[in-house]
C-alpha cells in the first residue's frame, strides 16, 4: 500500500505547535503593548465606550482581536492563539520564499532556522504587531516574485503597513524592484495597480484619521517621536556602543541564534555563483537594504524590531549553510576531514545554545496567577466606572471599562491628568512609565508636582508594591 508522501514543512510546523502548546499549560501573562492593542480593539467594537485608545498604533491587529472579544471570547487567550497561528503562517511563508529562491533543502532549513531562533520563539504567541506584519509582508513579496496580481502585491504590502507602520517601507522597495521585473508598458501598467490597490486600501484608515483628528497623517506624525525614544538608546558615547548602535540588527541576531552566522557565507555565495542578476534576489536585497539603514538609524532600539526581516536572514543564512555544506563535500580527504569536525562542533555548540534559551523561555513563565494579576489587574472588574486615567494600560486587558491612558511622557500627563481628573470615576498612579533620568531636572519636579496633586485630591482605594514598583489606586 503507498501512502501519500507527507511534505517535511508540516513536521517542523507540527513540532513548533506543540513546543508553544506546553506554554499555554502555564498562566498567560499580557505585557504593555499587547494590552494595548487588547484595549484598542475593545475601543473600536464598542464604538468608544469601552477600552483604550492610542493614535500612534496601527489599527489591523487590534480589529483582529476585537472581533473575537466581540464573539464573547476570551479575549487574551484568542490574541495568544491568534499570535501562533500568524508564527506558523511566518514559518511557513518563509518556507515557500526559500523555495522559489533556492529549492527544497534551503526552504526547509529556512524554516528550521527562523522557528527556532529564540526571539522568534518568544514572539510567537505574544500578542504584537511584528509576526502579522512579516506575515503580511512576505505574502506581499511572494506575490511579487511569483508575478502575481499588482493588486493582491499592493494589498498585502497596505495591510503590512497598517499592521506596523515602519512596514511602510516595503512600498518603496517593491515600487522599485517592479523595474527588475517589466519594462516599459507593462511597467506602468503593473505599477499603476500596485499603487492603486495600496492607497485603496490605505484610503479607509486616511479618512478615519480625517474625522478622528482632521489630520489624516496625525498617527504617522504622533508614532515618529517615539522612534526617538531615549529609553531604549544603544550609544552611550563610547566608541563599543557606537559599533553596537551601528549594526545592532545583525549583532542580536547573531548573539541570538549563533546559526545566522551562515548569512554572510549566503551572501558570498549569492555573488560568487552570479545570482544577483535575479530579479527576486535583487529584491530581497533592497528591501534588507532599506529595512536595516531605516532601523540603525533609529534611536530607539529594541531587538523585537528585527522580526520584520528575520525571515529575509534565515533564508539568506539556510542558503550559506547548504552551499557550505557541498563545498566541504567536493574536498580532499585529508581536508574534509578538519572542515566536517569544525563544522560540525559549530553547528551542535550553536543548537544546544539556541534551544537551552528557548526551553528557558518555557521555564520563565509562571505557572499561576500572581498577585499583581489578582489584585491591581483585576481590579476594576466588577467595577461600575465612566472612565479610568490610568499610566498603566494592562488593566483594560482584564476588565471592560474605558481607560483614558496618561503615560505618554511626564509632560504630556501632567497636562492630560489636567483635562480629564474630573470626568473620570478613578486614576490609577505608578511612576515606572516615566523615566525621569533621561529628562533633567525639570521632569522630576513635575513628577512629583503630579503625585503630590492626585494623593492630595482624590481618595485613595488601593496601594501595593510590586516587583519594587509603586501601584496607586484613587478615587
Amino acid at each position: 500500500m503507498n501512502f501519500p508522501r507527507i511534505k517535511p514543512i508540516l513536521f517542523v510546523i507540527l513540532f513548533f505547535v506543540v513546543a508553544k502548546l506546553f506554554f499555554f499549560t502555564k498562566f498567560m501573562v499580557v505585557l504593555w503593548d499587547e494590552s494595548v492593542y487588547i484595549g484598542m480593539g475593545k475601543f473600536f467594537y464598542s464604538l468608544g465606550s469601552v477600552g483604550l485608545f492610542e493614535p500612534i498604533r496601527p489599527v489591523i491587529l487590534p480589529l483582529f482581536l476585537g472581533f473575537g472579544w466581540k464573539l464573547g471570547l476570551d479575549v487574551i487567550l484568542f490574541g495568544k492563539l491568534l499570535a501562533l497561528f500568524f508564527s506558523i503562517a511566518c514559518i511557513y511563508l518563509t518556507y515557500l520564499l526559500a523555495k522559489d529562491f533556492f529549492g527544497e533543502k534551503v526552504a526547509l532549513l529556512s524554516s528550521i532556522f527562523l522557528a527556532i531562533t529564540p526571539i522568534f520563539f518568544l514572539s510567537s504567541i505574544q500578542v504584537m504587531t511584528e509576526v502579522p506584519s512579516a506575515v503580511f509582508g512576505l505574502l506581499a513579496v511572494l506575490f511579487f516574485v511569483r508575478k502575481n496580481s499588482p493588486w493582491l502585491v499592493g494589498f498585502f504590502c497596505a495591510l503590512c503597513f497598517l499592521t506596523k507602520f515602519p512596514q511602510g517601507l516595503l512600498f518603496p522597495c517593491l515600487f522599485i524592484a517592479y523595474f527588475f521585473v517589466y519594462k516599459r508598458k507593462k511597467l506602468l501598467v503593473s505599477l499603476s495597480k500596485f499603487v492603486v490597490s495600496f492607497l485603496l486600501t490605505v484610503l479607509p484608515y486616511l479618512v478615519f484619521n480625517f474625522f478622528m483628528y482632521k489630520d489624516v497623517f496625525y498617527p504617522f506624525v504622533s508614532a515618529s517621536v517615539h522612534q526617538g525614544n531615549v529609553v531604549h538608546k544603544v550609544f552611550d558615547g563610547s566608541l563599543l556602543s557606537l559599533f553596537h548602535n551601528i549594526f545592532f540588527y545583525i549583532v542580536e541576531p547573531l548573539m541570538d541564534n549563533f546559526l545566522f552566522v551562515f548569512l554572510f557565507f549566503g551572501l558570498f555565495f549569492v555573488f560568487r555563483k552570479k545570482l544577483f542578476r535575479r530579479f527576486s534576489i535583487k529584491t530581497i536585497f533592497v528591501i534588507l537594504f532599506f529595512f536595516l539603514v531605516y532601523f540603525s538609524f533609529l534611536v530607539n532600539k529594541q531587538y523585537r524590531f528585527s522580526l520584520v526581516f528575520l525571515p529575509f536572514f534565515a533564508v539568506l543564512a539556510s542558503f550559506g549553510f547548504v552551499e557550505l555544506v557541498k563545498r566541504i563535500h567536493r574536498m580532499r580527504e585529508s581536508r574534509r576531514r578538519w572542515f566536517v569536525f569544525v563544522f560540525f562542533v559549530f553547528v551542535v555548540v550553536s543548537l544546544f545554545f539556541v534551544l537551552y534559551k528557548d526551553v528557558n523561555l518555557y521555564s520563565w513563565r509562571i505557572g499561576e496567577e500572581s498577585p499583581i494579576q489578582k489584585e491591581f489587574f483585576r481590579f476594576f472588574v466588577d467595577k461600575d466606572a465612566n472612565c479610568i486615567l490610568t499610566t498603566d494600560p494592562v488593566p483594560v486587558a482584564y476588565s471592560n471599562n474605558l481607560f483614558i491612558p496618561y503615560y505618554d511622557t511626564i509632560f504630556v500627563a501632567d497636562k492630560v491628568y489636567d483635562e480629564f481628573s474630573d470626568r473620570c470615576d478613578y486614576i490609577i498612579y505608578t511612576p515606572e512609565p516615566f523615566p525621569c533620568e533621561f529628562f533633567g531636572s525639570d521632569c522630576f519636579e513635575i513628577k512629583a508636582g503630579l503625585f503630590n496633586k492626585i494623593n492630595s485630591s482624590k481618595e485613595l482605594v488601593f496601594y501595593n508594591e510590586y516587583y519594587g514598583q509603586p501601584y496607586y489606586i484613587f478615587r
